[in-house]
């Protein structure tokens, strides 16, 4: 049997895989040979609208299952430093609701989890 990491899930686009991953108890921090987390990985995942959503639940999901926020990767990267270059609505949207999101994990996924239902209905609303 072969076995699957998050990191190799992640790289591959497999969101759906990546959160049956992390509930069957995946390491959340697992690294690259170069540092980079999988919730780095996951915050550079290129998706189009439609998985827009899902890109951003499993990121919550990374978070809330112990993900480290501050890991720093070979150059000095941490995650936040991710959601900066490649999620800028998210980072805008969780600075603009807590100055301290940056240091608690829990402020950071319920500010999420409220962003999800805020993406969710405009998107139903679009699809209307």
């Amino acid at each position: 049997m072969t076995s699957t990491s998050l990191l190799d899930a992640v790289d591959a686009g497999q969101i759906r895989l990546c959160k049956i991953l992390v509930e069957g108890g995946s390491d959340v921090n697992e690294k690259k040979m170069d540092g980079t987390t999988v919730l780095m990985a996951a915050c550079s995942l290129r998706v189009n609208r439609h998985y827009h959503l899902q890109k951003m639940r499993l990121i919550r999901t990374l978070i809330e299952s112990g993900a480290d926020l501050k890991a720093k990767n070979r150059r000095g990267k941490t995650c936040m430093d991710f959601i900066e270059c490649h999620c800028p609505r998210v980072l805008t949207w969780i600075s603009s609701k807590s100055s301290t999101a940056e240091n608690n994990k829990s402020t950071i996924a319920s500010l999420l989890k409220g962003s999800f239902r805020k993406l969710t209905l405009r998107l139903k609303s679009a699809r209307t």
